[in-house]
C-alpha cells in the first residue's frame, strides 16, 4: 500500500477546507505544494473532485520525481528523512482537510450520513481492541452492528476467497424474516441470533432505499421494546 493510500484510507475529503489549507483548483483537480528539507525537495499532493489522493516528491536539483521514496527496500537515513518529511505533509492534510469514515464501502458511508440526518444517532466502537467494529444504539441497545468480514463467511458459493466486505447486522421482525432473506446481499446473521437478526453486505446489492428502510425498522423494533418513540418510516418496501 502506498503512503497516500495508507494515510487516507477510510477518510472523506472536506472540499471546502482545501483552498483555505493552501490547495488551488486547476479546473480538474486540487493541487498543493510544499518545500521539504530546506528546499531540496518539493511535495506535490493532488486530490481529485471525488477525493482520490495522489502525490509525488520532486528532487529540485535533478528536476525529477524522487523514486527512492516508493521503493520499499530502499533504506538509509537520507531516504528516511525524505519519506518522513513527506509523510508529515500528508498527515497534516489528512488531519485538517479530511474526516474519518467507518466503512470502506461508499454505501456504508452513505448509510452513516443518512442516520446522522434522520436520527441524529452517532456510532460508537463497542469493542475497544477492535476499532473496525461500530454499533448504533437506541436506549443503549444495539440496532446495528457493522464490521469488515471475508465474504465467504456469509456466502459459501463465493469464488473470490479472502475478499473483505463491509457488513452490518440489523434486527428484523419474524414476520418479514423469510421474505427479506430472499433478497440479494442479505444473509442469516453472522455471530448473532438468526431468529431475529440478519447480515447485509454493503455492496449496493440492496438499493439505498431498501437498506435505509431495514435499518430504521431495526431501530424501531429495538425502540419498541424500550418504549421509546419510533422513527417514522414511509411505505417500507417489505410491506408492499
Amino acid at each position: 500500500m502506498s503512503l497516500e493510500a495508507d494515510i487516507f484510507n477510510m477518510k472523506r475529503v472536506l472540499v471546502y477546507k482545501l483552498e483555505p489549507f493552501g490547495f488551488h483548483f486547476d479546473g480538474k483537480v486540487y493541487v498543493y505544494r510544499e518545500m521539504l528539507l530546506d528546499g531540496t525537495f518539493e511535495a506535490e499532493v493532488t486530490i481529485s473532485q471525488s477525493g482520490k489522493v495522489s502525490g509525488q516528491v520532486i528532487d529540485l536539483d535533478m528536476k525529477e520525481e524522487y523514486l527512492n521514496l516508493r521503493i520499499e527496500r530502499s533504506v538509509g537515513s537520507f531516504v528516511g528523512q525524505v519519506r518522513d518529511a513527506y509523510q508529515k505533509v500528508l498527515e497534516k492534510i489528512a488531519e485538517i482537510c479530511f474526516e474519518a469514515q467507518p466503512f470502506v464501502s461508499q454505501q456504508g458511508n452513505r448509510l452513516v450520513q443518512y442516520l446522522t440526518k434522520e436520527t441524529s444517532d452517532i456510532y460508537d466502537h463497542p469493542f475497544k481492541k477492535q476499532q473496525q467494529y461500530i454499533s448504533y444504539r437506541v436506549a443503549d441497545k444495539w440496532y446495528l452492528v457493522g464490521y469488515p468480514l471475508k465474504r465467504e463467511k456469509l456466502d459459501s458459493s463465493e469464488k473470490k476467497i479472502g475478499q473483505i466486505v463491509d457488513v452490518i447486522n440489523v434486527k428484523v421482525s419474524p414476520e418479514t424474516m423469510t421474505t427479506i432473506l430472499l433478497r440479494k446481499g442479505v444473509y442469516p446473521a453472522y455471530h448473532m441470533s438468526k431468529k431475529s437478526w440478519i447480515s447485509i453486505i454493503l455492496d449496493d446489492s440492496l438499493s439505498d432505499e431498501e437498506l435505509f428502510t431495514l435499518v430504521l425498522e431495526s431501530r424501531n423494533l429495538v425502540a419498541s421494546r424500550q418504549q421509546i418513540s419510533k422513527v417514522n418510516i414511509t411505505d417500507p418496501y417489505f410491506f408492499k
